[in-house]
């Protein structure tokens, strides 16, 4: 039986079309390194810069991420609440 943790990593963003490759890239690096399951969550709270389309090129090569979008901006805690629903 395996009792190592799973992880999901929620991450709210709003605007951030610039660095989500390389965040998701330096998370999988440090989360592969851990040796647990893990799942990444984006949540779209909402961007007008392209953010939603740069997480919907990044789950066509990592089909394992999940991206929910807002089509207005609702705030942290709404983008929160949605991925910590959509975690497993």
């Amino acid at each position: 039986m395996d009792n190592k943790e799973k992880l999901s990593i929620v991450l709210p963003v709003h605007n951030e079309a610039g660095s989500l490759e390389e965040l998701l890239s330096k998370l999988q690096e440090v989360l592969g390194g851990l040796g647990n399951p893990y799942e990444i969550i984006f949540v779209d709270d909402g961007s007008t810069d392209g953010s939603f389309e740069v997480l919907r090129k990044l789950h066509t090569s990592h089909p394992s991420l999940k991206v929910i979008r807002f089509k207005k901006n609702c705030g942290e805690t709404a983008a929160l609440d949605a991925g910590f629903k959509k975690a497993r």
